[in-house]
């Protein structure tokens, strides 16, 4: 049990996350597609990352928790704290259905920072309304209890004529200090899904007024789930006015199941508070990742001055199996969100945060080698189911008339028997120009009949000017994340290799009709990040 005294807690705490070390051994979870070095709990149910935050120099992570089994429902929030994103300590449960108008469930929401200390807000299964916890000791370092101010719900009923009321925003304050925050919400007759705005003058959240519909879009499906708004960092850099853009994300569970996004600017308190000028959500440009990547929130990282990208990425075989494993679902490895210059931050990366290269280690460098149409180059020196992987190849090498399609095996036998596929192919023509895609291809990826066997695909943008093609995979026992030109694109999967732990080798391969020259590739191991204290 866990321990009572809140001194105690406190005292422990500080132990463990000042002797934390990481281990180079391979994953010791549970099981052998545990995940070594993506957060999530030891056991049981977990899906939406809620109310990520660092507040006095501890980052935290709550999220959406059923303490009771591995599938959902009984809906909590999990908690955990970190002194660097990567190594995490499990706390008791944050917050739980203990009132009767949550007694449906605590779900999704957002952390504030308030000059009074956070403020967690919720959404509600029963009653559809929105809530708000606090903590009850603002000086314990940890935040290890919270409660319910006795003025909850702060909003009680959802607009007449939506449905769908859920997952408010992270507040924010505007010049006037006003505060505001988003909550998703749909039309059932239409397909028109949104995120509505509340405003408040009160700096407890007691009241909120309704003002309606901060942003639409009929092209994702008519209900937003999990919105998120924010100012990019840096961008007042790359912007032709000089202005900081602001970027809004709507998840889309009816529909196309995926992260939309969209960059503009925001004028508060006007007919139209965000005025989108990047692409308009519903092309395959606007989706932070093509694969199993949902229901993401992020934060401020004032420590490194950056927007922090967390997901939940789902389980991709049968109910039975992650019944049986007693766990489902994981965090994805922390992304920054980034302007991308070239574009003056019309568009933006999804990328590995730099404090994650610190797990690295045991390089292994296959340097600069051309590999022919159908060669499998065996990365001999480079054996490991937790890993991370770069790749480099010149665009000038690419010729008209043909075609190119080449990458990487993870988490393969060495008879190739089971493989999972991470792909670039290449097409250039006078019509067209440069076309270039990626996908991950889990046709291969276990010879188990309940593990997805699909095709994850997405085309990539490669601008004038750039001089190789970049591809990156972190691979951790089940779930590979890849990105193409440092984040532009990314896809994220899970697999289930039958053959284990003993699915560890690496292939360089070409699957396409012409040599590749490869400038650069190098691997190296992850360190496990296993640091756990749990009730």
């Amino acid at each position: 049990n866990f321990v009572s005294s809140n001194m105690n807690v406190v005292n422990c705490l500080v132990l463990l996350l000042s002797i934390a070390t990481v281990a180079l051994a391979s994953n010791a979870g549970p099981d052998e597609y545990f995940p070594a070095f993506h957060f999530r709990p030891p056991k049981n149910w977990i899906n939406d990352p809620n109310g990520p935050m660092l507040y006095n120099g501890v980052y935290h992570m709550f999220y959406q928790y059923n303490p009771n089994a591995s599938v959902w429902g009984d809906m909590n929030w999990g908690h955990a704290v970190s002194r660097d994103m990567l190594q995490w300590t499990n706390l008791p449960i944050a917050l739980s259905p203990t009132e009767a108008y949550n007694k449906g469930g605590v779900f999704s929401g957002s952390a504030t920072i308030t000059a009074d200390g956070p403020i967690l807000d919720f959404s509600v299964q029963a009653g559809d309304c929105q809530g708000i916890a606090v903590p009850k000791n603002a000086t314990d370092p940890f935040l290890v209890e919270w409660e319910y101010p006795s003025y909850n719900p702060i909003i009680p009923t959802e607009p007449s004529g939506l449905f769908g009321f859920r997952d408010p925003t992270e507040g924010w304050k505007d010049a006037d200090g006003r505060w505001n925050i988003l909550v998703g919400s749909g039309e059932a007759n239409s397909k028109l899904g949104g995120a509505l705005l509340y405003t408040s003058v009160d700096d407890t959240w007691k009241e909120w007024d309704y003002k309606g519909y901060f942003y639409s879009n009929d092209g994702i499906g008519n209900m937003w789930e999990c919105p998120d708004f924010f100012p990019i960092p840096n961008s007042e850099k790359y912007t032709s006015d000089g202005r900081t853009y602001w970027l809004i994300k709507a998840s889309a569970c009816n529909g196309n199941i995926k992260e939309w996004w969209s960059v503009g600017n925001y004028t508060p308190n006007s007919s139209s508070n965000f005025q989108a000028v990047a692409a308009a959500m519903g092309q395959d440009s606007q989706m932070y990742d093509y694969g199993k990547f949902y229901a993401s929130k992020t934060f401020y990282d004032s420590a490194h001055d950056q927007r922090v990208l967390w997901a939940f990425v789902g389980e991709m075989d049968s109910v039975q199996s992650y019944v049986a494993r007693g766990w489902a679902n994981m965090m994805n490895v922390p992304r920054a969100v980034t302007c991308e210059a070239v574009t003056n931050c019309h568009t933006i990366a999804t990328y590995p945060i730099i404090q994650f290269n610190s797990l690295r280690y045991g390089q292994a460098n296959l340097g600069n080698f051309n590999l022919a149409p159908g060669k499998n180059e065996h990365v001999y020196n480079l054996v490991t189911t937790q890993g991370d992987l770069e790749l480099t190849a010149p665009i000038n090498q690419f010729e008209s008339g043909k075609t190119y399609k080449f990458g990487v095996y993870v988490m393969a036998t060495e008879d190739l028997e089971e493989y999972t596929s991470v792909l670039i192919s290449v097409t250039l023509d006078n019509e067209n120009g440069l076309q270039v895609s990626f996908s991950q291809d889990l046709s291969h990826s276990s010879s188990s009949s309940g593990a997805n066997k699909s095709i994850i695909s997405g085309p990539v943008t490669v601008y004038p000017g750039e001089e190789e093609i970049h591809l990156r995979v972190i691979i951790d026992h089940s779930i590979v994340e890849a990105f193409i030109q440092h984040g532009r694109r990314a896809i994220t999967s899970r697999v289930y290799p039958v053959a284990g732990n003993e699915s560890k080798a690496i292939f360089v391969s070409n699957e396409g009709g012409s040599e590749v020259i490869i400038d650069q590739m190098q691997a190296w191991e992850v360190k496990s990040t296993n640091v756990e204290y749990t009730n």
